[in-house]
């Protein structure tokens, strides 16, 4: 039963709140901290969540002031069991290894193994099955022998939910009838009605829906009797999900109805959210698309709420949108599907606030810096691991460890599959530490939610010339969504999308079997006509924004075929993550103290990209830095102040790990570190500020791609964090392209841009030139590059003298150097200008009473 599993969790955790430590010798100030715990307990009992957690926090204080600690670890546990119920893993996690180390110290083993019972939920809450097992195979000994079997109830019940989880349903049904057993045994009340529920849900898995409704209503009952909001709630819930199963569809209205007042009152919003879902789907199912949309209208708005109060525009996980993506894709289908009245446009706003929610917080809010925020021992730490993982690449690609710093020495004997585990750990260690810096950042807690544009706000910044076709997939339906926007029209599509999987797969398929033949591909054809041709009547303009979705992202729109030409023949494109980002993409001016920075071949394999760098600096006027002088750290020394940012290497994406995708650089030191490692990864490009970059181009493999989950449209990926970074364009590619190919690309692109073509116009001319050149035909040597961001023509200066453009930027870098010494810079220097005035009027003061004491000596001379 779906809304069984995350229920559950609170029967057990709030059950485990009756068991009470009995103080055996404690004073009259100590007996007063044990009433605070037990009042605490009895809050939770009843659902009063937030007073209970108040009351947990003052019998914790109580329990120190008295050095009571036993008390302690019982309040320190109480608490981490809410934060577990209010969905704070991380903070429970805190609490209770902080109770388990607590309890080993003052050799509690009771209070070991009970500890070790709630780490084993919250393992089993956050989908770690393993460890949750682990745990709690390790307290079930010391409970079998326990007096106290209340506890070893609770230890059979966690494991029936544990296998439940796993789908074990004949390990977890033996489990349940052991805790019922020795529930009523006991007289247990609680656990017994738990119990019941715990047989219901294997049996509504199973399909018997009457002996599962019988069991909710035996479990129900006796909650009616000794109380528990939570625990009816869930209850009414799972009823409801019975009848709505049967097709009685009045039934399980009424049962989740009673479910939502509770939890509303109760203040349980993830619970709500679930309850509104299934009353969404019950409404569709029953025909009443207008209360339906009611639902899951509440649902969406209760879900941005929750979502609006954790924002972190460089938290690098998916945001909230990507969690509740099957309902953003029923409120839209609903509003595209209402018989004989659609209303697209508003369609269109949902689409907004699904797509590229976190980007748009990225890129609306200010922009800290996360890694830089660390300091001391934190940001040692961080550097280590990241050599480390450098170091390991290295053994795993077979290069050795040349040039880096071995900060494991013993690993070298480590096979290949143990260095990729070993690799697989340290990432995520590195994720969870940059997560702890952006946490301890100051910085973040004036982030906000960045509200979706508006249809209109999106048609105001549309270029007259530019049509947005934004894409919207409903993946549960196989249709698709497309809207075609220009500055003053507005055009929408329903599309059918069941082929789109299998046909974009057998394209990358070709592109990885090397079959590239002068043959345009059928899938290109397939797809224009899936994706293009339904609204190619309303493609007026020259130059096509595309919003992809989904799948699409991996898509290269400009190799799409309708028979007679490809896509790019016929249109400029470019590529925006949603409409609601254009307003944040900058627009930069770049002059001369802005020049480009060019490195290529810093791993001396690439020769088309040795003299691709070399063709494109010649072209502004500069040398490039090629081989040995392509190092990061000189990235670091001049990126801040290029207008144009061209890196021709090697670009290694990490599918497991986006964050830790890189391009290859060089170091100035054998045992380089930090921004001299010779890898630029994606985390670090987060760092970058980037006040004048008018256009980076990453002329390397798979510098396009990013995390594309199939809960939502968030891509981890190159080009995003340079945007982020401050980038107004970016051009990457979506898989490993030829070296020579991409030279000729390239090469064409900047003499385009050169010539005054904007962006998107330049490459589509060195696409078309790429095309028709006899060894490059096939869309897998021109195809790949995408265009990203401001498309306007580039204004980074060419310089008359390689030396004229370094010497200004160092100057520049100086000035800048100066004001970050003096951050008052500029008060300073108005100080300065009016102390000058004042020694000038001085000096004028003086000259002009000397000249007359002169002048009167003269006078009196000639008396």
């Amino acid at each position: 039963m779906n809304n069984f599993t995350p229920q559950i969790i609170l029967l057990t955790l709030l059950t485990l709140l009756f068991s009470t430590p009995q103080p055996s010798h404690a004073a009259q100030d100590t007996n007063r901290c044990y009433d605070l715990y037990n009042q605490a307990q009895g809050l939770s009992a009843q659902g009063e969540l937030t007073s209970a957690q108040n009351q947990y926090q003052d019998s914790l204080d109580c329990f120190r002031q008295n050095n009571d600690r036993v008390g302690e670890r019982w309040a320190i546990n109480g608490l981490g069991r809410l934060d577990m119920v209010f969905g704070n893993y991380e903070q429970a996690s805190e609490r209770f290894n902080q109770a388990l180390t607590l309890a080993q110290e003052i050799e509690d083993k009771q209070g070991e193994v009970s500890t070790l019972t709630y780490l084993g939920q919250l393992y089993s809450a956050q989908g770690d099955y393993e460890a949750a097992l682990e745990a709690y195979q390790q307290a079930l000994p010391i409970f079998q022998v326990s007096d106290n079997k209340t506890n070893l109830v609770v230890l059979y019940n966690s494991m029936g939910k544990l296998y439940f989880r796993q789908g074990d349903y004949e390990q977890a049904l033996n489990a349940f009838q052991q805790t019922l057993a020795m529930a009523q045994k006991i007289g247990d009340r609680r656990m017994e009605a738990i119990a019941f529920e715990g047989i219901g849900a294997i049996y509504y898995q199973q399909g018997d829906f009457d002996q599962a409704l019988d069991l909710f209503k035996q479990s129900l009952a006796i909650f009616q009797e000794i109380g528990g909001k939570n625990r009816k709630a869930s209850l009414f819930g799972n009823i409801g999900v019975v009848y709505h199963s049967q097709g009685d569809y009045e039934q399980a209205q009424i049962f989740y109805q009673q479910s939502l007042s509770l939890y509303q009152e109760i203040g349980l919003t993830n619970d709500e959210i679930m309850i509104l879902n299934y009353l969404g789907q019950l409404y569709v199912a029953w025909g009443n698309v207008e209360e339906a949309r009611k639902s899951y209208e509440q649902l969406i708005d209760l879900s941005e709420q929750v979502g609006g109060q954790q924002v972190q525009p460089d938290d690098w996980s998916l945001p909230f949108a990507s969690q509740r993506v099957d309902q953003y894709e029923a409120m839209i289908r609903l509003l595209v599907m209402s018989i004989g009245s659609p209303e697209p446009k508003e369609a269109f706003a949902y689409v907004q606030r699904a797509k590229a929610r976190a980007f748009l917080n990225q890129m609306g809010n200010v922009r800290p810096q996360p890694r830089s925020q660390a300091e001391g021992k934190m940001r040692e730490l961080e550097e280590n691991i990241r050599q480390t993982l450098l170091w390991i690449d290295w053994q795993i690609s077979g290069e050795g460890a040349i040039g880096l710093q071995r900060v494991e020495r013993d690993s070298s004997s480590l096979s290949s599959q143990e260095l990729k585990d070993r690799r697989d750990d340290l990432q995520k260690q590195h994720q969870d530490l940059l997560k702890q810096i952006i946490k301890e950042n100051p910085q973040y807690d004036s982030l906000v939610m960045i509200e979706p544009a508006s249809l209109s706000q999106i048609q105001k910044q549309l270029p007259a010339d530019t049509t947005l076709v934004e894409y919207y997939l409903l993946r549960e339906y196989n249709q698709g969504l497309v809207f075609v926007i220009t500055a003053h029209d507005f055009k929408w599509q329903l599309l059918d999308m069941s082929q789109l999987e299998s046909t974009i797969e057998n394209f990358h398929l070709g592109i990885k079997q090397d079959t590239y033949s002068q043959q345009v591909p059928d899938t290109m054809k397939t797809l224009y006509t899936q994706l293009i041709e339904p609204i190619e009547d309303n493609l007026t303009t020259p130059h096509l924004l595309i919003a992809p979705h989904g799948q699409l992202h991996y898509l290269p729109f400009a190799a799409l075929h309708d028979g007679q030409n490809y896509l790019v023949e016929r249109y400029q494109l470019s590529q925006i993550a949603s409409g609601s980002l254009l307003p944040f993409i900058p627009k930069h001016g770049p002059t001369l103290s802005s020049p480009p920075l060019v490195m290529g071949n810093p791993s001396n394999n690439l020769k088309g990209g040795n003299q691709e760098a070399e063709t494109i600096a010649q072209q502004y006027g500069l040398s490039a830095y090629l081989k040995k002088q392509a190092t990061e750290l000189t990235f670091w020394e001049q990126a801040d102040q290029a207008g144009l940012i061209h890196l021709s290497t090697h670009g290694q994406y990490d599918a497991d790990s986006p964050l830790h995708s890189y391009l290859t650089l060089n170091q100035t030191k054998s045992n380089g570190m930090g921004k001299d490692s010779g890898s630029l990864d994606v985390y670090e490009i987060y760092d970058l500020i980037l006040p004048a970059t008018d256009l980076v181009v990453l002329s390397a493999c798979e510098t396009q791609l990013g995390q594309n989950t199939p809960l939502g449209d968030e891509m981890l990926s190159f080009n995003r964090a340079f945007m982020y970074a401050g980038a107004a364009s970016v051009v990457g590619s979506l898989w490993k392209v030829g070296d020579e190919a991409t030279e000729h690309v390239m090469t064409r692109f900047y003499t385009h841009l050169n010539d005054g073509q904007p962006k998107a116009e330049a490459l589509r001319l060195a696409q078309i030139e790429t095309m028709q050149h006899s060894d490059y035909g096939h869309p897998f040597y021109w195809s790949a590059f995408v265009l990203t961001g401001n498309t306007s023509p580039s204004t980074v200066a060419t310089c008359q003298a390689d030396w004229q453009c370094r010497t200004s930027a160092w100057l520049q870098r100086k000035f800048e150097v100066y004001q970050n010494y003096l951050p008052e810079f500029s008060t300073l220097m108005e100080i300065g200008a009016v102390l000058v005035v004042i020694i000038i009027l001085i000096a004028v003061f003086y000259y002009m009473t000397k000249r007359d004491d002169v002048e009167g000596r003269r006078r009196r001379r000639r008396r």
